[in-house]
């Protein structure tokens, strides 16, 4: 699909989770699951876990200006399913929608498909490795507050934590081994002001709450499902702060401890980019004492990233997958 093809025919498109380095109209409406940096300072992109967030935007929206959405569907079907479903509750019956994705995500599985609602889709172009989808909405839906949202008891050393989870978010009804092996080394000293970074469902948080003397506790992540989950799994926990972010916040106060499972996968894309800023600069927001707990794959090379960072590097804990590595005496600071 040539860009400038596609909007010269499609002028008045609404884009559904478009990539990072999407280059959109200037004046076309965007809705994104990821809070790069470049979308939210944009004046028409909305970054939420939900498309219903848009009736209360400060620029409306008006639905007379559009005719078409552009769906960039993602490589979980339950996730493409979420998009689909908040088209459905949000845009007019009779309006054509087009998903378009490379064939590593999937889309060949949506070829000739009926969805609840949309008509049956059907191939409106080919590309070399990406195919280009068109169905209509038939029939539309209430927006329903719950939906996505599921919740389970996981069970996290001899503690049953209750979490919630979005379609697309981390470990989704799992602990999974990095997390397990994190929360089986935390420093008998762990407390204070704690931030969790790359924090999805919330459960890292959720635990500290439950187990540590933890005076805040501050959540960040990229994602917008993330962080709707972890607001859900923590409900009832006090002093707990959100971050919808690409990065470190710059408003994130002076922590006692960092602690991570970082991502370096966004849906089917492995980016580290992230992870390497998020490294460079840690330390600047600890204290003088603080400290960075971080676990991550046997493969990535972050132990020598914090070297730059840090005076005293260890490594607490290893496995054949992971590692555990707690990081103190921060070299450069706030």
């Amino acid at each position: 699909m040539e860009r400038h093809d596609f909007f010269s025919q499609h002028p008045n498109t609404f884009f559904v989770n478009p990539p990072a380095d999407a280059v959109l109209p200037t004046d076309a409406w965007a809705w994104h699951i990821y809070a790069h940096a470049r979308f939210v300072n944009r004046p028409n992109s909305l970054v939420s876990h939900t498309l219903e967030t848009l009736r209360s935007h400060t620029q409306p929206v008006s639905m007379n200006d559009i005719n078409t959405v552009l769906i960039f569907i993602p490589k979980e079907k339950k996730l493409t399913g979420y998009l689909l479903e908040n088209v459905r509750s949000f845009f007019p019956v009779g309006i054509q929608v087009l998903l378009v994705g490379s064939k590593d995500v999937g889309i060949k599985s949506w070829a000739n498909k009926t969805m609840p609602g949309f008509s049956r889709t059907h191939t409106a172009a080919i590309g070399n490795h990406c195919q280009l989808l068109h169905t209509q909405l038939e029939e539309g839906n209430a927006f329903a507050q719950e939906y996505g949202f599921s919740r389970t008891q996981i069970e996290v050393l001899g503690h049953t934590i209750e979490v919630s989870f979005l379609p697309g978010v981390f470990s989704e009804h799992r602990l999974d081994a990095g997390t397990q092996l994190l929360l089986a080394h935390l420093p008998t000293d762990l407390g204070g002001v704690i931030c969790d970074f790359g924090c999805g469902s919330g459960i890292i948080s959720k635990f500290l709450g439950t187990t540590k003397p933890v005076s805040e506790l501050h959540l960040c992540d990229l994602s917008a499902l993330a962080i709707a989950a972890s607001q859900r799994t923590l409900a009832t926990d006090l002093n707990c702060h959100y971050y919808l972010a690409d990065g470190l916040p710059a408003q994130l106060p002076p922590c006692d401890w960092i602690i991570s499972n970082p991502p370096f996968h966004q849906g089917k894309d492995t980016n580290y980019d992230i992870t390497k800023q998020f490294i460079q600069k840690v330390a600047t927001k600890l204290k003088s004492n603080g400290s960075l707990l971080i676990v991550f794959n046997q493969f990535l090379p972050w132990p020598t990233l914090l070297e730059d960072q840090f005076q005293n590097i260890r490594i607490v804990a290893s496995n054949k997958s992971y590692k555990v590595a707690l990081a103190k005496h921060p070299r450069t600071r706030n």
